[in-house]
């Protein structure tokens, strides 16, 4: 994206793999099999061990912020 970390909102659900998910905040999160998840704006994120990550993703959306 060009970005240092995500604008978008990502919501999705957790096929297989791990995905580990870090705020620009510092905090983090693991997502494994089964999950439902939202990331807010602001993240990275990147594939635990070797399994490939399959995810539904319902599509990311630029949240704005309040003035």
């Amino acid at each position: 994206m060009g970005t240092d970390s995500c604008p978008l909102l990502r919501t999705g659900f957790v096929l297989s793999g791990r995905l580990h998910v870090r705020m620009n905040d510092g905090s983090a999160l693991d997502l494994a099999p089964g999950e439902v998840f939202e990331i807010p704006p602001g993240h990275d994120a990147w594939v635990v061990a070797h399994d490939p990550c399959r995810l539904l993703d319902w599509g990311g959306k630029v949240r704005e912020a309040a003035p």
